[in-house]
């Protein structure tokens, strides 16, 4: 009887804890939960989340409910999926610096609306939750490696696909100048990428080689805990389809193409950097690698991309976060400060074969992510804010197109080569 009453309380039940809409000035916090095998716990959670994203964006300007889509206002909806031991828990630490993470930017939105002259934007967030934490012994909890990031493959599967893109349609058909984000963190990022980057490539390859609207305005990977081999693939498909993002009339700003996709990790970030290549090292035991005939100089082996996550290998990094002095913060450029406003940075590309794509990758120093999981604070908010800003233009949908019709006539020029 001693020995279940402490199993209850160390191993965490896959339990589902009803997160309601939560509600407050300018701002509005949803809970949408997953269970062990991925599936939805209460599909009400989702009509629920999405019912009130569509009565948002349909007040108009003056705060009223409109039908008449040229009335509607803008919103912005932040959709957060949190990593490894964490949960949907009313006392869990993600949850609770997620949600005042969303009344800071509320108020930063009433702050910003006011100095612009503007009605304020709804900030709404979505907290995507699933069983990231197994057990609650110091020492045993750290041995779920395994475990959680198999259950993250499987929340990252069907259901989370049609949330977030319920999501992204019930944002963008109402005002395409709303703002939709995806925030992926840990394990997190897994889901992210596994449960949105098969849909948005496919969202890129249906247009037919014409730019069309596209159903997110940012996804932003932190620490992401996601084999390599998966950004070679994103990169290699990228690259062979010429994919280009456009905002109105232009492709670039400052010399620099947008992002569909951020990737940013800690250089102190000691889980994905040593941690996770000693887990995927047993995962790797019974599988077959291949050599790369005539690599990239730089590429690692496909035994390494398989191991390691790429915000540890420098070939893929084509951006970098580095100290300024004596520049003042421009809201229009990808410059930030720390909390206090003593350190400022600059977001850069570096000088390699993939700065023009729409995927940034690059590593952030521990005064800005500290570590794995310091996340919610100041200075990686005001990155974060930084690289919102710089990428929404005046003119919106964002739109994506990809040059096949080039890369065919490429494809067919090196055949005839070839003969």
């Amino acid at each position: 009887m001693g020995f279940q009453s402490l199993l209850s309380n160390w191993l965490i039940p896959n339990q589902f804890y009803g997160g309601n809409v939560c509600k407050g000035e300018g701002f509005s916090i949803c809970a949408i939960e997953f269970d062990d095998q991925g599936e939805l716990w209460d599909p009400q959670q989702l009509e629920d989340t999405i019912e009130h994203i569509q009565y948002e964006c349909q007040k108009s300007e003056g705060g009223s409910v409109s039908k008449d889509p040229g009335k509607a206002g803008e919103v912005i909806v932040i959709t957060f999926t949190h990593g490894w031991m964490h949960n949907a828990s009313p006392k869990d630490e993600n949850l609770q610096k997620f949600s005042d993470l969303i009344k800071t930017r509320a108020k930063a939105e009433r702050d910003f609306a006011k100095a612009s002259n503007r009605l304020p934007r709804p900030i709404i967030g979505v907290y995507l939750a699933w069983r990231g934490l197994l057990w609650n012994i110091p020492c045993v909890k750290y041995f779920t490696f395994w475990s959680r990031k198999a259950a993250a493959l499987r929340v990252g599967n069907l259901s989370c696909t049609e949330v977030l893109f319920r999501i992204m349609r019930a944002v963008k058909s109402k005002n395409g100048r709303s703002q939709c984000i995806f925030v992926g963190h840990s394990f997190g990022g897994l889901i992210i990428e596994n449960a949105i980057c098969k849909a948005l490539l496919g969202s890129i390859f249906m247009n037919d080689d014409e730019a069309k609207d596209f159903p997110s305005d940012l996804v932003v990977l932190i620490n992401p805990a996601c084999e390599a081999s998966g950004a070679k693939q994103f990169v290699d498909i990228l690259e062979r389809n010429k994919v280009i993002v456009e905002m109105g009339e232009t492709t670039t700003k400052d010399g620099l193409t947008f992002p569909i996709l951020i990737s940013i990790t800690s250089v102190n970030d000691k889980a994905t950097k040593l941690a996770f290549p000693f887990g995927q090292f047993f995962v790797g035991l019974l599988k077959s690698f291949r050599k790369y005939v005539e690599p990239p100089i730089g590429l690692p082996s496909q035994r390494r991309l398989h191991s390691h996550t790429a915000g540890h290998i420098p070939y893929f990094h084509n951006f970098k976060v580095q100290p300024i002095c004596g520049e003042e913060i421009n809201q229009g450029k990808l410059v930030f400060s720390t909390d206090n406003g003593s350190s400022k940075y600059e977001i850069v590309p570096l000088d390699n074969g993939h700065k023009t794509l729409p995927f940034w990758l690059m590593q952030a120093p521990k005064e800005i992510v500290p570590n794995h999981s310091d996340i919610f604070n100041t200075a990686f908010e005001n990155m974060l804010s930084a690289l919102l800003q710089w990428a929404n233009t005046s003119v919106e949908p964002t739109k994506v197109k990809c040059n096949r019709a080039g890369a065919g006539t490429m494809a067919k020029s090196a055949s005839q080569m070839a003969e």
